[in-house]
């Protein structure tokens, strides 16, 4: 491979890298965006200890370093080359790092630090098998339009991690018929669908409380559970609130489950022990075999309902993806209102 093919990688793999960083970023900038959906880790890494240097977020780091190595690609001086070695050489250890933290430490993989990690390693064995010392010198109106293909990256990156975020009247799909069979005539129904695991769901259990405190007197409302697999104890936590459920309990089991830290079996025996429900009940309940038919049942039809992943909610037939403000909630509620009121149910 030579001198000019391998430039190009470079320039096209830190162009990757680029997009990739900024869409992540958005990740942090508007937490109700969803990058990867139901079944992948990004929130568990992008949450974790791991995810910021010194207060600032890791992408920023990643969109600096890949941005100096494209520049350097594009300069024809020998020093910039060897400028380029380095950065490349730093990024490649960063990313093997960060590869070898998802795996062995959180357990968690988000599909789309994979792709900047191993952007990392590609820049590295492309950029230790060239000659730094012969740059070819690039015609003005060739690196114009490389800079063009860089801001283009981190708009289309942007805009990529932008686009995931919850907008309001924009999920325009019809409600499952799940959903639909909690609807209660002249009433509006507003269905969620939680993992007590799930930090987002743990951050939407105080904005929807507060709402239905204050404006839910007229409402009917209705609490899913479809625990996902990437979270552990999920599915015991799910467990728990069904078998309180089954005791008028689920309330006041809800709210303790989303600020609970041990959402182990044990852990959740002991928070209905505390609520007072009963003990054998509750044990034969989390051991059947209908309530665990009944939680897989939730979670086919929630992967297919709500691709972006939890929280989800469903206002009527409005399906609000992510983390709506109380604004975007009263928004909602009114619209369904005016449509009951149209159709007379």
């Amino acid at each position: 491979m030579g001198n000019r093919q391998r430039l190009i990688i470079i320039r096209c793999t830190a162009l990757i890298a680029l997009a990739v960083c900024a869409a992540l970023l958005m990740g942090y900038l508007r937490p109700a965006s969803h990058l990867c959906g139901f079944d992948f880790d990004c929130d568990e890494v992008l949450s974790s200890r791991f995810s910021k240097l010194a207060g600032i977020p890791l992408p920023v780091y990643g969109m600096l370093t890949f941005a100096a190595i494209f520049a350097c690609s594009l300069a024809s001086r020998p020093q910039w080359g060897q400028a380029l070695r380095y950065l490349a050489l730093a990024a490649s250890l960063a990313g093997l790092a960060l590869i070898l933290v998802q795996v062995f430490v959180l357990h968690s993989v988000c599909p789309f630090c994979l792709v900047v990690d191993c952007c990392a390693l590609v820049l590295a064995y492309a950029a230790f098998g060239w000659r730094a010392d012969a740059l070819p010198m690039l015609p003005r109106r060739v690196r114009q339009l490389w800079l063009g293909a860089a801001v283009g990256a981190l708009a289309v990156g942007a805009a990529l991690g932008a686009a995931s975020s919850w907008l309001p009247g924009k999920e325009a799909n019809p409600p499952p018929p799940e959903v639909e069979a909690h609807w209660v005539p002249y009433k509006v129904t507003i269905v969620e669908v939680v993992d007590f695991e799930c930090p987002h769901c743990r951050a939407m259990h105080s904005v929807l409380s507060r709402f239905l405190r204050e404006e839910g007197k007229d409402l009917h409302y209705v609490r899913i559970v479809a625990p996902m697999a990437k979270h552990p104890h999920a599915k015991d936590a799910a467990r728990a609130y069904l078998c309180a459920q089954a005791q008028d309990k689920d309330e006041a089991m809800a709210d303790q489950l989303f600020d609970a830290v041990d959402l182990t079996p044990a852990g959740c025996e002991r928070l209905a022990e505390m609520l007072g429900l009963s003990k054998s009940a509750y044990q034969t309940c989390v051991a059947s075999e209908e309530i665990e038919k009944r939680i897989d049942a939730n979670v086919r039809w929630v992967k297919k309902a709500a691709p972006k992943g939890l929280p989800c909610i469903w206002v009527q037939d409005q399906q609000l993806s992510g983390s709506p403000s109380l604004d975007d909630l009263r928004k909602a509620v009114a619209t369904a209102e005016l449509r009951l009121h149209a159709s007379g149910r």
